[in-house]
């Protein structure tokens, strides 16, 4: 019985941290949905919250990029479930864009699911670059690219 409090108890500390470490992103994220403008500024919007996510919370990006996939269960399974919560929130916006008329539940969440791992990995070539003491400008340069084309991509999905 004691073990099973202390591993309760154990999770919960491993959630408030993720949740913590998380709330930063999800500002960010609402940032992004609520920039006004064309999608170009968006991206643009989005890289640079990224970037400065990074620079003002490199503790956090750290955590975040080393136990997404080499943590603990429990912290695995935190991060993916505040991932997804942020796709969904990002779904949602995505659903009442124009851009999207006629798509389907399931490919709105595809594009949705797709943008969030696009800031994710930004994220982690940004703190990649600043540890090795780079510029990021070839970081943000490629991640505005890259969301460019995804945006392109976007516009003529068969939906």
């Amino acid at each position: 019985m004691v073990v099973g409090a202390s591993g309760a108890m154990a999770r919960q500390a491993f959630a408030r941290c993720v949740e913590e470490a998380l709330a930063s992103l999800h500002e960010t994220v609402r940032g992004v949905l609520a920039s006004t403008g064309d999608a170009g500024r968006r991206g643009d919007a989005a890289v640079g919250l990224v970037a400065e996510l990074v620079r003002s919370r490199p503790a956090h990006v750290r955590f975040l990029v080393r136990e997404r996939y080499g943590g603990v269960p429990t912290v695995r399974e935190a991060i993916a479930g505040q991932l997804d919560a942020f796709a969904d929130e990002i779904g949602a916006a995505l659903a009442a864009d124009p851009d999207s008329a006629g798509w389907g539940a399931d490919d709105v969440a595809m594009l949705a699911r797709l943008l969030v791992d696009h800031m994710f990995m930004t994220a982690s070539a940004c703190l990649a670059a600043s540890l090795r003491g780079e510029d990021w400008s070839a970081v943000t340069g490629t991640a505005r690219s890259q969301l460019r084309l995804i945006h392109l991509g976007r516009l003529h999905w068969p939906g």
